[in-house]
């Protein structure tokens, strides 16, 4: 006897179980079924009906009020979480009758949760009633603070509310069409709502997200340090920006750096010269095994100069780990100057007008000599770049020769940021070839194997930090009046690499100075990003 009722005791205690975490998981059909089956156990009933109540407001359907004994063990349901689940789904109806049924069963948490709801529907006037007649204050949840924030803006006369990734305020538009920065968001994004303003792009939404990350662009902010310059993080894969920070002196002089400063690009481009063979049936790898650098080679009678003689060269990886000018300008010139033009188009320079945000590079100056040739094929004088698109060479490498157009904007969502878009739809398939696949993917990959070697033994070494690997290019170069900058492109987590960066320092005193800074720079952001663990959308998991 004592052995038969155990055994419904724990039938009971499994099904109870069982209805709870299907309901959590959205399953409504198997919750209503295990609660169903619950009822029949003894001392199940009373828990089964609440449960079944939950699992009707979860489907949409008003519950009433629940019977609620003082414990209901394994069947007590969060509604908290059973509304946020209904939300994520962007299931409103189901969200409402949740909240209705955390109200009428006196759940202290009921009308804030019936406000959020409403807000992120749409019902803003229900919202505020129900925020109104809260019993905890609105800032003792998260979304609760995010309602308070919302309706506060609202009231101050915002039209739209513009989110970062996660749902988090970044700017208002007002009826006029006037942006303005969120405090929270404060020197995060101005580069990024001037270009927002230019486009036009954020229609008459109640809310729209954008692809920034305001906690990966507070880290970004903090790895730049004392050091002038900026940060770009992308999406590899969809090319959302996730990140357009500058340093305030930056920020003073060019408010929109990251997509409008233009520098020489440098050794990054060495990548391009080794594309351009590959394109042409020359195996850069062969090629540069047979060469020795000797720290200078003249063309057209005229030195270029390596930091250092490299000696007998091992192929591509060695060269680019330690960042060979001699071996990249050889394959240039041998190449000519049509094919190492045509491979900078395809990747995107002097796309011009609102190619790539408008942030397109360009080769300003035509190569007419060797000198000038060699000099393009390793990214100086000839040629500049804007941080975004640095940060986009290291993308097409990540996504298997493919070139993502970098977007903003993620799309329209809820004001709290709860559901709605979090990625732009993807580029047309129909796009023109020249424009998205700029590479075989077997070149990508070699390529990206040649840049693993450059953040493993060459010049982006000791970087990274253990469990985090990326592969990078680095560049140096000296502009007149500007001092030195680097610029450092690079992708990750490996083996699976989601985001491509760009790292950018200005306005060194030298060379060496320079560098160090830029490596102290680089080493805290893949510190910040290593304790963030992007995930495969390029967004951060806690």
């Amino acid at each position: 006897m004592l052995a038969a009722l155990s055994e419904l005791r724990l039938r009971a205690v499994t099904d109870l179980a069982l209805g709870r975490e299907r309901l959590l998981a959205g399953d409504v059909d198997a919750a209503g079924a295990a609660f169903a089956r619950a009822r029949r156990w003894p001392g199940a009933a009373e828990a089964a009906r609440a449960g079944l109540g939950w699992t009707s407001a979860r489907a949409g359907r008003d519950a009433g009020s629940l019977p609620v004994p003082e414990r209901l063990g394994l069947a007590s349901v969060p509604g908290e979480a059973l509304l946020l689940s209904a939300l994520d789904a962007q299931q409103f109806d189901a969200a409402a009758a949740v909240a209705r049924l955390m109200r009428r069963s006196g759940d202290p948490l009921g009308a804030l949760y019936q406000a959020v709801a409403a807000l992120e529907s749409g019902d803003e006037s229900l919202a505020r009633e129900a925020a109104a007649a809260s019993r905890v204050p609105l800032a003792s949840r998260g979304p609760g603070a995010s309602l308070a924030r919302a309706l506060a803006a609202r009231d101050a006369g915002a039209r739209t509310l513009l989110l970062d990734e996660r749902g988090e305020l970044v700017a208002t538009v007002d009826a006029g069409g006037t942006l303005r920065e969120a405090p929270e968001a404060a020197g995060l994004v101005p580069g990024l709502l001037g270009l927002l303003g230019r486009l036009e792009a954020t229609g008459g939404a109640l809310a729209v997200r954008l692809s920034v990350d305001l906690e990966l662009s507070r880290a970004a902010l903090w790895a730049l340090g004392d050091a002038r310059g900026s940060i770009v993080l992308v999406d590899a894969a969809s090319g959302l920006v996730r990140v357009a920070v500058s340093d305030a002196r930056t920020l003073a002089r060019e408010r929109a750096a990251v997509f409008t400063q233009r520098r020489e690009p440098a050794s990054i481009v060495k990548l391009l010269t080794a594309a351009a063979a590959y394109r042409a049936g020359v195996d850069p790898d062969a090629a540069i095994a047979r060469m020795t650098c000797n720290g200078v080679e003249r063309y057209g009678g005229k030195p270029l100069w390596c930091v250092f003689p490299g000696g007998p060269l091992a192929g591509l990886d060695d060269a680019l780990a330690q960042s060979c000018n001699v071996a990249f300008a050889n394959v240039g010139v041998r190449l000519g100057a049509g094919l190492v033009r045509d491979e900078y188009r395809r990747w995107g320079f002097d796309a011009g007008g609102a190619a790539l945000l408008g942030s397109a590079g360009r080769v300003h100056t035509e190569p007419r000599t060797p000198r000038q040739l060699a000099d393009l094929s390793i990214g100086l004088e000839l040629v500049d770049v804007t941080p975004l698109h640095a940060a986009l060479l290291a993308a097409v490498v990540a996504n298997d020769g493919r070139l993502p157009e970098p977007r903003l904007l993620a799309g329209p969502c809820g004001p709290l940021g709860l559901t709605g878009a979090r990625e732009a739809p993807a580029a047309s398939h129909d796009a023109p070839p020249a424009r998205r696949q700029v590479l075989d993917p077997a070149v990508a990959r070699r390529l990206r194997r040649a840049m693993e070697a450059v953040a493993r033994s060459g010049t982006g070494a000791f970087l990274a930090p253990p469990g985090f690997e990326v592969a990078m290019k680095t560049g140096t170069a000296a502009e007149r009046g500007q001092g030195y900058h680097v610029n450092y492109i690079g992708l990750g987590p490996l083996p699976a690499a989601t985001l491509a960066f760009c790292v950018r320092v200005t306005h060194g005193p030298t060379s060496p100075a320079v560098t160090t800074e830029a490596r102290a720079v680089t080493r805290r952001l893949l510190a910040a990003l290593a304790s963030r663990r992007p995930d495969r959308r390029g967004q951060v998991l806690d």
